[in-house]
């Protein structure tokens, strides 16, 4: 078995060691013939175990530290696929004018709906509002939601000598749902108390900026 082994090693040394014109030639000459080749391949050798022991795990521990990172990466890689520079430019003046909508606080709505009196008398109704706390099923300023919902009531009642009342609530309704911002109507209930006399309810809410955190 050693023979059988040590056979084909002793044909490859006299192979790779070949001295052209000198078969005998002695083992310290085959060496120096063999360096230009062994340099390489122990170059090439320290390079794989280097790469293999040192090099890949640091790289695969850098990899897993990112993760996160490279899952943005690729993500943001498939949106520059499937996106044109020109859509990605529409989305965001879209969101950049949906996001102008929104009312700085509350106190904005607050003070929106008070004007919104002096149309209503000018129209011919008497106008009431009342704003609540933020609704219980809308965004929460906790999370990560751009916006929180505010929810009030505008409560209507015709002023006397109000001869075209149901015209003059159209228009008025009209004014409410035109007020500047990101403001909804979610509901109307009328009611006649008595006869020809509508009482009127307007439920809506207005999406605000979430106020910054202390």
């Amino acid at each position: 078995m050693k023979t059988e082994v040590s056979r084909p090693l002793a044909t490859l040394w006299q192979a790779l060691s070949e001295v052209p014109g000198w078969p005998d030639a002695p083992a310290r000459v085959r060496l120096r013939r063999l360096w230009p080749l062994v340099l390489p391949l122990a170059g090439c050798l320290i390079l794989a175990v280097w790469s293999g022991l040192i090099r890949e795990p640091h790289r695969n521990g850098v990899r897993a530290a990112h993760a996160g990172l490279l899952t943005l990466e690729e993500e943001t890689e498939v949106l520059r696929q499937t996106l044109s520079e020109q859509t990605a430019t529409e989305l965001t003046a879209a969101a950049n004018a949906a996001r102008a909508l929104l009312l700085e606080s509350p106190a904005v709505l607050q003070e929106r709906l008070q004007a919104f009196i002096g149309d209503a008398r000018a129209a011919g109704w008497n106008a009431t509002f009342q704003i609540y706390a933020q609704a219980d099923d809308g965004p929460s300023a906790e999370g990560d939601a751009p916006f929180i919902l505010t929810p009030a009531r505008v409560h209507l009642e015709p002023r006397e000598g109000n001869a075209d009342r149901y015209t003059s609530l159209v228009a008025t309704l009209a004014r409410l749902a035109a007020l500047p911002g990101r403001i909804e109507i979610t509901r109307v209930s009328v009611r006649a108390d008595q006869p020809g006399v509508p009482v009127v309810d307007v439920n809506l809410r207005a999406a605000c900026r979430v106020p910054p955190r202390p």
